[in-house]
Order: structure tokens, then sequence, then C-alpha cells
């Protein structure tokens, strides 16, 4: 120790250094011995070692650092940032210090310690988008066990987070009975090619309702009987069909209709219309929709009839239904005399949510009415 007059230490003076710790250092033994520590090695004073070698000769206690990192200048100009385990006990009024270099040993753990917090944060990205997914994923075995299911594919066997924590999952407890053999196929095929190529299929939720799902499945590695599987719930898209099923269907039996038939929300516009209105008045389907059902060719020719027709609609809208006999526009200016019809139809809670217009074409028999009033004796017609 080099102390002053009070007794304090200033610094060390370095008495002897071995090979290794002249390679260590980057400098001859000439270069250190009789030397003070902190003069050729600064980063002591930085990295702390200095106040912990002071404290070592005061007080007796041995300074064990299993990794010190520090920056320190070597053979007067070179820095260097190392990582050292060092051992230092007392001798007399100084110390004796050994040291390892650990850089390449600390330089493994920081990769490593860097991989894996890497992994870890792409595992919880992972984790993030397969709960986020609009589509049912989950990793099972073919044993049956469920090990890793996401919000979306629980939603589809209605099940929740806690009672897949608590009660584990079994996938085979739900398939219908009459579908086992299809998945022993499925498993064989996903066995066999690695993949189980996207096909229709269904399951038995656990409210014991047929749930139609689309699904998928990977195998996910050669060694190992688990697999990743897709799924997307059908139930609407089934739905939907069915309703267009329908509504193709009703839209087939409008247009063999030959009255004129259209569909109109309560405020006017008018929403569709059948074959048969369209082609009488050289119309297309698109240059009706959505305009006010008062505006459209049929009515156009007429200030009056148009006034009388929205009469009729502000009437069909309070949920009366009107029926008047009227003159209509068809192609080429061609006018018929229907007998028209507003009906409202109403929903669930009793309010009138469209109407419906329709025409038969009556001009025969207005001019049959006309000619037998005309053919009849006008005295005789007088007195009627």
């Amino acid at each position: 120790a080099v102390r002053d007059d009070t007794g304090q230490i200033l610094d060390f003076r370095i008495d002897y250094v071995n090979r290794a710790a002249c390679e260590n250092n980057h400098m001859t033994r000439e270069q250190q011995v009789g030397k003070r520590l902190c003069e050729i090695l600064p980063g002591h004073i930085d990295s702390g070692l200095f106040e912990a070698y002071c404290r070592l000769v005061e007080t007796g206690e041995p300074v064990i650092k299993d990794s010190v990192v520090f920056e320190d200048s070597y053979g007067g100009a070179r820095q260097l940032v190392r990582a050292f385990d060092i051992r230092a006990t007392k001798l007399n009024d100084g110390f004796v210090a050994s040291w390892r270099d650990i850089t390449d040993r600390k330089r493994l753990e920081l990769e490593l310690s860097y991989t894996v917090t890497s992994l870890q944060q792409e595992q919880q990205r992972l984790n993030q988008l397969i709960d986020q997914a609009p589509v049912g994923i989950g990793i099972g075995s073919s044993s049956g066990e469920v090990k890793v299911i996401n919000d979306a594919m629980l939603q589809l066997y209605g099940l929740d987070r806690p009672t897949f924590e608590q009660q584990g999952m079994n996938w085979r407890s739900f398939i219908p009975t009459d579908r086992a053999d299809q998945a022993e196929r499925a498993l064989g095929q996903l066995r066999q090619n690695g993949t189980l190529l996207p096909q229709e299929w269904e399951i038995v939720g656990s409210d014991g309702q047929r749930i139609p799902l689309w699904m998928s499945a990977n195998q996910l590695t050669d060694d190992t009987h688990d697999h990743v599987a897709f799924a997307i719930d059908l139930t609407q898209l089934k739905q939907t069909q069915a309703t267009l099923h329908g509504e193709r269907q009703l839209r087939r039996a409008l247009d063999s209709l030959f009255c004129f038939v259209g569909l109109m929300t309560p405020d006017g516009p008018l929403i569709d219309a059948n074959r048969t209105a369209l082609e009488a008045a050289g119309l297309s389907l698109d240059s009706v929709i959505n305009r006010p059902f008062e505006e459209t060719h049929w009515w156009s020719y007429s200030a009056q009839v148009q006034a009388e027709l929205r009469q009729a609609i502000s009437r069909a809208a309070q949920g009366q239904t009107v029926r008047y006999d009227v003159e209509v526009r068809l192609r080429n200016d061609q006018r018929i005399t229907i007998d028209f019809s507003l009906v409202p139809l109403f929903d669930d809670q009793g309010r009138v949510e469209y109407l419906v217009p329709s025409g038969i074409d009556v001009t025969q028999r207005k001019q049959a009415e006309a000619s037998l009033l005309q053919s009849q004796d006008p005295v005789s017609y007088t007195h009627l």
C-alpha cells in the first residue's frame, strides 16, 4: 500500500507479477514491477476494484469477484473491455491477487442470455398471434390430448379457458360416433403425409349440438405424434347458404308470377322487383333499386298518379293495406290498368319492416266493362 502522511491509502505498488499476469496485462514485468497499480491500470478506480483492495488491506476481508467487467488501458494505449474472476487476500500492508480472464465465457453467457430472451420474446409473440388469430388453433396428440389451444378453438368446442386449464381436453371425445372412422382415416393421412388437407368436418360441442367445421392439420415433427390443427366454424356459412338457397327459391317463384311484385321500405325506396314487372317496362333491376317508388318509370308519367301513390305509401307505412285501380306506364309509353295493392310486412315487434307492392293487369276487364256500358240502351241506362 502507498499511503499519505495521514495513513490513507493512495495507491498500491506492484512488487511481483508472473508470466500469466504479464500476458494478461499486455505489459512486460519491467513495465509493471515498482509501478503504481492505478497509474498503469487506471480502470481499477472506475470499476471499484481499488476501493475493494483498500477495504481488504484495512479489514482483512478477502475480495471475491466472480465476474467483474471493466474497461482499462493495457500497455499504455490499448483499451479493452474484459471480464475477470478475481480473488485477493491480505499480505502484510498489501495483498496478493489472482485472476482469470473469463471474457469469452462471459460473452457466451451474454449471447446465450440474449438468445434465450429473444426466443422467449418470439414465443410470447407467437402465443399472442395464436391467441388473437380469428381461426381456431390447437396442438394435440393422436391419443386425443390437447396441449395448446387458443380461445377461438375453445369457443368452437363450447369451452372456456378455466375449464381447459383445470380439466384438460381430449379432442376425440368431441367426435360424433358416426365420424369415428373418418377421424381414424384422417389421422392415418396425417401420419403418412405430414399434413391433412382442408376438409369439411363435424364435432359435437359441449352443449351436444353438431358444429360444422372447415379443418386442416400438420404434423409437428417426424418423431412425434403431435400435430397442429386449424379450424373455422362453418355454422354461419351454412346458415347463409340455406338463406341464399331460400332466397333463390323465392326469387324463382316471384319471377314465375304473371303479376307485378316488388319489395320496398316503409320510407319509399324500392329494393326489389320481379322479372314480370321489369320486362314489361323494359327496365333493369339496377335502374330502379333504391329509387323512390313513385319516381320510377311505371309512375313518373303523371304528377297526380305520383301524389296518389305517395299517400298510399304513407298509409301502408302505418300498417294499413291499400288497394285501388290505377294506370301505369310500360315500355314504349304503353299504358295498362292494374289492380294495385300495398301490403305491410311486420317484424317480431309489430313494426312495419317492409311494404309489398303488387299489381294485376285488369286492362281487358276495364275495357270489357266500358264496352258493356256503351252497348246498353241509353234510355234504360239513364233510368238506371
